[in-house]
């Protein structure tokens, strides 16, 4: 008399399955949690959007570098926050720039990043074009949207 074939997994089997579902749940949590700061950040940039438009619109219409938000019909920089901004700021550049826009982030709300919560936006000109790039400040890079990143 012959046994019948088993079906079904070994205990074995099922262990080593679990322990790679673990190692790959521990990733995707990881890689979400900065995505999701990374989101956050984004606030900060989309109020700063206002200050871009009006420094490109006055120095295209004047020539001149303003730093003074009242010239630039926008309201006091302490007037802009949200749930994650703490403040934006505009000023005399550093480095070369003549310009930027500091972002400062709420530590509370954003523990992750700590005392490392600034990104700063400067104007870059290319002939006649004007781009606007943030990789200064302080974020980690791994927290920052992919635009602003620093390149190596």
């Amino acid at each position: 008399m012959q046994c019948p074939a088993q079906a079904g997994f070994t205990l074995v089997e099922i262990v080593i399955t679990m322990g790679i579902m673990a190692i790959l749940a521990t990733v995707a949590v990881s890689a979400y949690k900065n995505y999701k700061t990374r989101a956050k950040i984004t606030e900060g940039l989309v109020v700063a959007a206002a200050f871009k438009a009006a420094v490109t619109e006055h120095y295209l219409m004047t020539g001149e570098w303003e730093t003074d938000p009242s010239v630039l019909a926008l309201d006091a920089p302490d007037t802009y926050s949200g749930d994650w901004l703490k403040s934006i700021s505009l000023g005399a550049g550093s480095d070369g720039a003549p310009v930027a826009i500091t972002i400062s982030y709420n530590e509370s709300a954003l523990h992750e990043l700590g005392a490392n919560n600034t990104i700063v936006l400067y104007p870059v000109m290319a002939s006649e074009n004007i781009s606007w790039h943030c990789d200064g400040g302080t974020v980690d890079d791994k927290f920052r949207p992919a635009q602003c990143k620093a390149t190596p």
